[in-house]
């Protein structure tokens, strides 16, 4: 077996691996917790919006700090591998707590659910930002990288696929008509399902080189980082990525089941988005070797807010629906796909000028920008649900069915214009020179998509 040329070898395969429990993890609790929350231990809509900004402001307040610390040490394992041995069980413990029954009752309930989210944002936080910098140190050679690229792509996409698809399908089928059990039966699946993919993954990854510390304090890293306007916009640009991508998510739940009618929509609704996506891949490969990342990142926003427009045009139609999901999947897999690539691109460039390591840092800021995303958008839906009347279970008035729709159509439309604006900022920071392009060590026709693990990622 080759050591060049994208050989599939241990690390490539142990580098997917990690990516599948990471999303499994992530695509679990993005997708269905508010909806546990409201709908099935029925906390109300304001207290919800509590505990996910709180506990969402809370993780992006420590991950600058997580990435900064990371690109100054190592463990026994490795420069960041070891830190998924160290925190995949506690992570996967937390997640089966947060869709199990509350010990208390009352405000109590509420103040332990919060406890609860925060110490598994931790522990999440730290396998994500070991896992991004992990690429750049077990692939040594272009055509290896390009190799772990794909896999990771669709161990991502796999990942998401069961928990789109399967999750309300195993909590039906394991509750015994109890949505409570079953969720609680489903957690713990997912959970084990997530500690077996980071355990193998982290005892097969090999760092084949470790960057140098970053000399820097830690406000001086930062202040290099946002110096760097391109980052700068990328950042906001992600951002308004996952508001817009969990808004969608999370109140699509909530459109299908009462303002169309068809909750047992919400599965193949899911699984026709994502499949999209997955069938979009070779043409995003294609693409990105005859096109710019700046016009296929602005290109798909612009696909991605026509496809919502579009779905809201199709009313009760249930073919409709499912073809404007397909029109948004194949569309906002280029920009999901291509943001990390250019991401990369853009962290090698600054390491490269500093000569240290800046990877950790970037790679969490990132992160940090998508976790504000994921808060705005989560605490900011079941606000919305909350001034608009939402009662759960029950035949919702006119007011509060405007409010779904507020969330799912024109708020989803609105952001995705919002990123392709930033992502056209973002290119145009760099003055389009050709300086700026030679020093990145390899071009973005060279590089394979790459799925955010939401990502995200």
């Amino acid at each position: 077996m080759r050591k060049q040329g994208g050989t599939l070898d241990r690390s490539v395969c142990g580098y997917a691996s990690v990516n599948f429990g990471f999303t499994l993890l992530y695509m679990a609790v993005a997708s269905f917790l508010m909806y546990f929350y409201t709908d099935v231990v029925v906390i109300s809509a304001g207290a919800v919006s509590a505990i996910l900004f709180v506990s969402r402001f809370f993780d992006v307040a420590i991950d600058p700090f997580i990435g900064y610390y990371m690109d100054n040490n190592s463990t026994r394992f490795g420069k960041f591998k070891g830190y998924i041995y160290y925190w995949a069980l506690p992570s996967s413990v937390l997640f089966v707590l947060l869709f199990l029954p509350s010990p208390f009752a009352g405000y109590m309930s509420i103040a332990w659910r919060l406890l609860v989210y925060m110490a598994w944002g931790f522990c999440f936080s730290m396998i994500e930002v070991s896992n991004l910098p992990l690429l750049a140190l077990i692939c040594n050679d272009r055509g290896k990288r390009n190799l772990a690229n794909t896999l990771k792509i669709s161990a991502s996409i796999i990942a998401m696929l069961a928990i789109s698809y399967l999750t309300l399908k195993l909590v039906s089928a394991l509750g015994g008509g109890s949505e409570e059990r079953g969720f609680g039966a489903t957690a713990l699946i997912i959970a084990v399902c997530a500690l077996a993919s980071f355990i193998y993954g982290a005892r097969n990854i090999t760092e084949s080189s470790e960057p140098e510390k970053n000399s820097l304090p830690f406000f001086k890293t930062l202040r290099a980082v946002f110096e760097n306007k391109q980052l700068v916009f990328l950042y906001f640009m992600m951002m308004c990525d996952q508001i817009a991508l969990l808004t969608r998510t999370q109140s699509a739940l909530y459109y299908l089941k009462y303002c169309i009618g068809r909750q047992d929509l919400i599965p193949l609704f899911f699984l026709t988005g994502i499949v999209s996506s997955l069938a979009a891949q070779p043409l995003v490969f294609m693409a990105s070797k005859h096109c710019s990342l700046q016009s296929l990142m602005v290109f798909g926003y612009l696909g991605g807010a026509a496809g919502v427009v579009a779905m809201g045009a199709a009313g009760h139609s249930i073919g409709g629906i499912l073809a404007c999901t397909v029109i948004y999947g194949v569309a906002t897999a280029f920009p999901i796909n291509l943001v990390f690539v250019y991401a990369t691109e853009l962290s090698e460039s600054l390491s490269r000028k500093r000569n240290a390591s800046f990877g950790g840092v970037i790679n969490s800021l990132l992160q940090m920008a998508a976790k504000i995303g994921s808060t705005l958008a989560g605490s900011g839906v079941a606000l919305v649900l909350y001034l608009m009347s939402y009662v759960p279970n029950v035949e919702q008035s006119a007011r509060s069915l405007l409010g779904i729709k507020i969330c799912f159509l024109w708020l989803s439309t609105a952001l995705m214009l919002l990123c392709a604006f930033f992502a056209y900022m973002s290119f145009k920071s760099s003055g389009n020179a050709p300086k700026e392009r030679t020093e990145i060590p390899f071009e973005p026709e060279d590089v394979p998509v790459m799925l955010a693990g939401g990502f995200e990622d």
